[in-house]
């Protein structure tokens, strides 16, 4: 196994959530449990609408005091204002990263 190699993937896209209730917002809206992911564990989840049909499948990755949410490139503008919508009055901090960040 050649392990010297890096491929870049570029049709996934980054956001990034923080902020002292960013935990609690994933919590209540995707579909896997948020106190699985840490610095050596993520998570594969979804985000689906109020009557359980399928929008969005990403990873969620721990980083520093937020979340990286690893989705499609093409789906993380959607992704994002979606998240945006429920974002309401909760103390945290969503990004869109993915033209300043790659996945490899």
């Amino acid at each position: 196994m050649n392990i010297n190699n890096v491929y870049i993937l570029e049709d996934r896209g980054i956001l990034y959530i923080n902020g002292e209730d960013a935990k609690k917002f994933l919590q209540n809206l995707i579909s896997n449990d948020i106190n699985k992911v840490n610095e050596s564990n993520s998570i594969f989840a979804s985000l689906l609408t109020p009557q359980g049909k399928f929008l969005f499948a990403f990873i969620v990755i721990k980083h520093k005091s937020g979340y990286f949410i690893d989705c499609e490139k093409s789906q993380s503008e959607a992704l994002f204002k979606q998240l945006s919508v429920y974002k309401l009055r909760s103390n945290l901090e969503i990004m869109n990263l993915s033209n300043e960040f790659v996945v490899a």
